[in-house]
Order: structure tokens, then sequence, then C-alpha cells
């Protein structure tokens, strides 16, 4: 309506990353309206999960054709993949971006490789703030500990993630002098937010009271995780049995699962749960 790209105050995740949202603007676009394009946009998002399956499948082929069908097939059968994949939302990018990056460096990791899995990092941070814990701070770290990566290879990874999703931390910067708002609006500014704005986005983003002891997040973890039927409980036992039976190819199940348990530690310990 505007004609231009532009943050509104009035919808504070006008302020987010966009980069899938952008591909629903095209869809919008191509089909000539936003109504037109909404079916475009879901079936975007449907492609995209397509592809993180054929990447499970690219990155567990040299195990052997068997192992990697398994692979690409439990990821298909969570019943969350076809709920993401199946509604014009952001995940599917997330996961699509994140999944690549780290793939590509789990069997190899020279210069190059760290280049293009930086870029692809930096997409998944242009989409969704969280990456840039699970991805671009942790992942030279796992891959340190676990892939033989070498820092002189990997330096670059963390600076060309920032460099591709530095446009919309940019717009940003320019536009409330923060360049992750609303993220951190304690630390690197408020912009056209009060104090109570802030308050309540705080509160928001914050676990209930009833979930900020331990024992209750750990609560949280088994009734939206482990029992909840969208992570599909058989496909998280048979993921398990997996890591189990695969001894050979250590490196390559050790470097996943461990990302694995960061965003589990980061979704119990900062997040609203």
């Amino acid at each position: 309506e505007l004609g231009r790209i532009a943050t509104l105050e009035h919808n504070v995740f006008s302020f987010f990353p966009l980069n899938v949202e952008m591909q629903f603007l095209l869809a919008m676009h191509l089909r000539g309206g936003p109504w037109s394009g909404m079916y475009l946009a879901q079936l975007i998002c449907a492609g995209m999960m397509l592809l993180v399956a054929a990447g499970v499948f690219g990155m567990l082929r040299p195990m052997g054709v068997r192992i990697a069908s398994w692979g690409a097939v439990i990821f298909l059968a969570f019943p969350w993949t076809t709920l993401l994949g199946s509604v014009a939302y952001n995940e599917a990018g997330l996961m699509l971006w994140g999944s690549l990056a780290m793939f590509r460096v789990v069997y190899r990791s020279g210069r190059d490789d760290w280049v293009l899995a930086g870029a692809l990092a930096g997409l998944a941070l242009g989409t969704k703030y969280t990456a840039a814990v699970t991805l671009v701070a942790a992942m030279p770290v796992v891959m340190l500990l676990t892939c033989g990566a070498r820092w002189r290879e990997l330096i670059v990874f963390v600076p060309v993630s920032l460099a591709v999703a530095s446009p919309w931390l940019m717009r940003n910067a320019v536009v409330t002098g923060n360049p992750v708002f609303p993220m951190a609006m304690n630390v690197l500014g408020s912009g056209h937010f009060d104090p109570g704005q802030v308050e309540r986005w705080n509160l928001a983003h914050a676990p209930r009271a009833d979930q900020r002891a331990l024992e209750s997040r750990v609560g949280a973890l088994k009734s939206q995780v482990l029992t909840d039927w969208r992570y599909g409980g058989v496909s998280v036992v048979m993921a398990l049995a997996t890591v189990a039976v695969v001894r050979s190819r250590t490196r390559q199940v050790v470097a996943p699962a461990l990302m694995v348990v960061v965003s589990l530690a980061f979704w119990l310990g900062a997040t609203h749960l």
C-alpha cells in the first residue's frame, strides 16, 4: 500500500529481518496481488522443506544410499515438517539455509567451504534473529570441537554471515539506532518504543512466572518437544537410534547432534518457551 518497503511503527515485526517474506512479496507481484499470491507463498515454503530433505540426503549420501534415504524420510515424517511446509512463514527458510550451512562443512572445511557456509548462515540470520546464537555463534565452536576445523579456515565464517545479513541490520541501525531492534533494547537502544512498550516486549518474550524455575523449563521441554505429537515421538526415537547405530562416521553424527543440544539449551535458557 505504501508503494515501498518500509518499517512501520505500529507493527514491530516489520523491523525483523525479512529474507523469506521478501519472496512472499515477489509472489504477490508475480500473481498480481496479496490474495492471488498467497498460495504461491505457501508453495515456496513447501519447496524449501523439500530442499531441506534433499540436503539431508546429500549430507548422508557418503554413508550410503540406504542411510541417506532413511535420514530424508525421518525429516519428512516429522509432523512439524508438514505443518511448517504448508504455511507462509519463515521457519522453512531458516531450516533450509541453516542446515545447508552446516552440511557444507561437515565433511570438508576449507576456506571456500566456510565462506559459502557463512553466506548461507547469513541468509538464515536475515530470516530470524535466533540464528545469531544457534548458527553464527555456535557452528564455528561445534565444528572446531568435532570436525577438525582450523581457525585460519573458519575465521571468515562470522564476518561473511554478518555481511550477508547486514542490509537488515543497517536498516534498523538507521531507523532506530539499534541494528537488532526490537531485540537487546536495554543495551542497544529502544528506538521509538517508550519504557512501557519495552517492558511489554520483554515480558512477552520471557518465560511465564510459572515456567522460570529449572524444573518448569525441563517440564516444558517434555510437554512441548519430547511428547508433543508435532515432533512425532516415534521419529525422535528413530533419529536417536540412527545416531547410536552410525558409529563409523563419528564427526558427521556428533556435529549435528551438538547443534541440536545448543538449540535446546538456547530455547530453554533464553526464550519464552
